[in-house]
């Protein structure tokens, strides 16, 4: 006869349990802690469902049937699976072997990912980072909106509805120029700004504008960017190898790498910054895994 898995209280297989274990009503009920009367009855809706006296009176002493032998092993292992399936999930970074996904534009791993990379090798060594391009789909890919990528880094203005956001740092434009600069030899004014030839970074590609050129018409006054490429990071080499000035986000314009080949310059006009933020789906918001990564890139963008 097939048991009536909707019939059986979860309960009832802790007590089932408790009885096979402890072969005697009043042990069981010690056990669990239940009162005996409340057991008792118990013991006869286990032997209507399962069609089986279980334990059977010998004397003083109660014995199991066939059936509660049988049955002894799988309750107990079933149990034990369910506790364990329960169980809260818990995270060590040090010998996690967890593959983390970001979506991220090439300044956030130029700015943040060398730091990110450092804390993961010393925190989690066994631990992976996959970055993925970011775009104006990104968003709407079907791995972000189920929550399959850990975080999304960037300049992220309107969140989806099921996304928590949390700004990591502020960042601010200033102009980059070759060493030596021959129109900049008295530092960068608007007027030689504007005179000059342009790189422009276009992450969607081919703008020939973007926020300086906002700010300037307020001034009424132009610039003529003369090439547009959609990566940050090519820009810096660019600029070093002509006469062109790029205007970049900071924390491009002044890595390390570049000091020997590029100067850096406050602009000459006032260009609003951006919040950089990271993005991510509801359902990874309390995974034990995800708290500490989110730590991670957060402390990663604090500055020194």
């Amino acid at each position: 006869m097939a048991i009536n898995l909707r019939a059986i209280d979860l309960n009832l297989l802790v007590i089932l349990d408790a009885l096979l274990q402890e072969g005697s009503v009043s042990a069981a009920a010690r056990r669990i802690p239940l009162s005996q009367p409340a057991t008792s009855l118990a013991l006869q809706r286990l032997r209507t469902l399962l069609g089986d006296p279980l334990l059977v009176r010998s004397g003083a002493r109660m014995l199991p049937t066939p059936q509660a032998q049988a049955l002894r092993e799988p309750v107990a292992r079933i149990l034990s699976e369910i506790a364990d399936t329960l169980q809260p999930e818990s995270f060590a970074p040090a010998t996690s072997e967890r593959i983390f996904r970001i979506h991220a534009t090439d300044h956030i791993e130029l700015s943040l990912l060398p730091e990110v990379l450092q804390r993961l090798a010393r925190e989690a060594p066994r631990a992976r980072l996959a970055s993925y391009s970011m775009d104006g789909s990104t968003l709407r890919s079907e791995t972000v909106r189920k929550g399959e990528t850990d975080l999304v880094l960037g300049y992220l203005r309107d969140p989806p509805e099921g996304f928590h956001r949390k700004t990591l740092f502020q960042e601010r434009f200033v102009c980059i120029a070759r060493k030596r600069h021959p129109a900049l030899r008295q530092g960068l004014s608007l007027e030689a700004f504007v005179s000059a030839r342009h790189l422009l970074a276009s992450p969607q590609g081919g703008n020939f504008s973007g926020p300086v050129d906002e700010a300037l018409a307020k001034l009424r006054r132009h610039r003529f960017v003369v090439a547009s490429v959609p990566r940050f990071a090519v820009i810096p080499g660019l600029v070093a190898s002509s006469d062109l000035l790029a205007t970049l986000p900071a924390g491009i314009a002044t890595r390390r790498e570049w000091r020997n080949q590029i100067d850096v310059f406050e602009l000459p006009l006032a260009v609003p910054g951006f919040a950089v933020s990271m993005l991510w789906h509801a359902r990874q918001h309390q995974s034990p895994a995800h708290l500490w990564f989110r730590r991670l890139v957060a402390e990663s963008a604090r500055p020194e």
